[in-house]
C-alpha cells in the first residue's frame, strides 16, 4: 500500500504541472476550454477539466503498469487501481483540509468525476491491465483491426460530447466565490483588524482583498515553506501579505509592512486621479502583474459593494 500511496502522490504532482502548463497556454495563447479558477473569471467552459479529471488517472495507471511490466515488476501491479482511489483521497484532502477551499468546490461535479474516474480505472484494470503482461502494444498488430476503429469512433464521440458539452453553472460558481470571500473576510477581520491601523476606508478594503487573494494562492503551509527559501537565499516574500523581507516575519508583521507599503503608494498619487485608477496603480506597485491587479481589484470591489457596516 505504501508503494501505491507513493505513486498516487507522484500522480498528484504530475497532474499539477500538466494543468499549470495548460493554464499558461490557455490564458495567453489558445482556447482549450479549460477553466482555471479566478475570482474575476466568468468563463463557463470546462470541458477539458472534466476530461482530465475522469481520464487522466486511468491513463496514468496504464502507463505505470506498462513501466512495471517492462521492469519485470509484475507483482507490484496487483490491484494497482488502488492508486486511483488514493489519488482522489489525496486530492480531496488537499482541497478541503490543506487549502480549505471546500466552499469553492462544485461538489456534484467533483463527486461525479471522481466516481467515473474510479469506475474507469477498475474497468481497465480487470479487462486489460490484469489480463496482459505487455501494456505497450504493437500498433502494427492493431492497425487493420475493425474493432479498434469502432472503439476509436465511440471514444471520440464520447470525448467530443464531454469536451463541448461540459459547462460551469455561473450563478452557483459566483455564489461559491461570494461565500469564500465573505468567510475569509470575517475570519481575517476578527483576527487582524486591530493591526490594520489606517483610517482610509478604501485602504482597509484593499488590505483585506490582498490578504484574501494571497491566502488563496499561498495557504499557511506554503507560507511556512517560504521560510526555507529565506534560509537559503536570505530574501523572500513572506507572511499573509507576501511582503519582501530579508529576515523572519510573522503574518502579523507582514500585514503591518503591507499596510505601510499600500498607504505610502496611495499618498504619493496625485489627488485628481479617480479612485479606481488609484487602486489599480497601488496594486500594480504592490505586484506588477495584470492578473494580480484584476483579481485583487475584483475582491476589493466586491467588499465595497457589500456595504459592510462594521469595517
Amino acid at each position: 500500500m505504501k508503494f501505491y500511496l507513493m505513486l498516487a502522490v507522484l500522480e498528484y504532482i504530475v497532474l499539477y504541472f500538466i494543468t499549470s502548463g495548460i493554464d499558461f497556454l490557455n490564458y495567453d495563447y489558445v482556447n482549450l476550454k479549460y477553466s482555471t479558477f479566478r475570482f474575476s473569471n466568468e468563463d463557463e467552459e470546462n470541458g477539458l477539466n472534466v476530461l482530465i479529471k475522469i481520464f487522466f488517472p486511468t491513463v496514468y495507471l496504464i502507463v505505470i503498469s506498462g513501466i512495471l511490466y517492462k521492469l519485470d515488476l509484475i507483482s507490484l501491479d496487483s490491484n494497482i487501481y488502488y492508486v486511483t482511489i488514493l489519488y482522489h483521497i489525496i486530492n480531496w484532502l488537499v482541497l478541503t483540509v490543506v487549502l480549505k477551499r471546500i466552499i469553492l468546490i462544485d461538489k456534484r461535479t467533483e463527486i461525479k468525476t471522481t466516481f467515473l474516474s474510479i469506475v474507469l480505472s477498475l474497468f481497465m484494470y480487470y479487462i486489460f491491465i490484469n489480463k496482459t503482461t505487455d501494456i505497450f502494444f504493437d500498433f502494427d498488430d492493431l492497425k487493420n483491426g475493425i474493432w479498434l476503429a469502432i472503439i476509436t469512433f465511440c471514444v471520440s464521440v464520447f470525448l467530443k460530447k464531454i469536451y463541448y458539452g461540459s459547462k460551469i453553472n455561473i450563478e452557483e460558481h459566483n455564489d461559491r466565490i461570494t461565500k469564500y470571500i465573505m468567510n475569509n473576510y470575517n475570519y481575517f477581520k476578527q483576527k487582524y483588524d486591530h493591526i490594520i491601523t489606517t483610517d482610509n476606508v478604501n485602504m482597509r478594503y484593499l488590505v483585506y482583498a490582498i490578504m484574501i487573494f494571497e491566502n488563496y494562492n499561498r495557504p499557511w503551509f506554503a507560507r511556512k515553506l517560504e521560510y526555507l527559501k529565506l534560509f537559503f537565499f536570505k530574501n523572500a516574500t513572506l507572511g499573509i501579505m507576501q511582503v519582501n523581507s530579508k529576515k523572519y516575519i510573522s503574518d502579523e508583521e507582514s500585514i503591518k509592512k503591507g499596510v505601510a507599503i499600500i498607504e505610502n503608494s496611495y499618498k504619493k498619487l496625485p489627488k485628481n486621479i479617480k479612485k479606481e485608477k488609484k487602486i489599480e496603480k497601488v496594486l500594480y506597485e504592490y505586484n506588477c502583474s495584470n492578473k494580480y491587479v484584476n483579481e485583487v481589484k475584483y475582491i476589493y470591489e466586491f467588499l465595497q459593494q457589500s456595504k459592510l457596516n462594521n469595517i
